[in-house]
């Protein structure tokens, strides 16, 4: 098997992602470096964030069953069942979650 580079329009998004998504991370490691360890303790462990932790922590699992909860019987329906209204339901939920301004009530 022979191995092809990726095409550099789609390289190109792809590292400047990852790069944007490092760069708070690596800003917060620099300053965590420049802390005494009895500072950097007492900044890290405030209950005020530990409870932003458990928070994300929880709206990470939260959202990782409701996503699981909708795309697991729409793919079931789209690629591994016969019934035909299945693709056309997929196809709605999808664009439902896509545009949701387009379905939203004008007052």
């Amino acid at each position: 098997m022979t191995y092809r580079r990726p095409p550099l329009a789609l390289l190109l998004p792809a590292v400047l992602t990852v790069l944007g998504v490092l760069l708070p991370l690596s800003y917060l490691a620099l300053r965590a470096l420049g802390a005494e360890w009895t500072e950097l303790r007492e900044i890290v462990f405030r209950w005020r964030n530990l409870q932003l932790l458990g928070n994300t922590v929880l709206l990470t699992a939260a959202v990782l069953v409701t996503t699981t909860l909708v795309a697991l019987p729409l793919a079931f329906l789209s690629a591994r069942s016969d019934f035909r209204p299945g693709r056309c339901c997929c196809c709605w939920v999808c664009c439902r979650w896509l545009f949701p301004v387009m379905w939203e009530p004008t007052p």
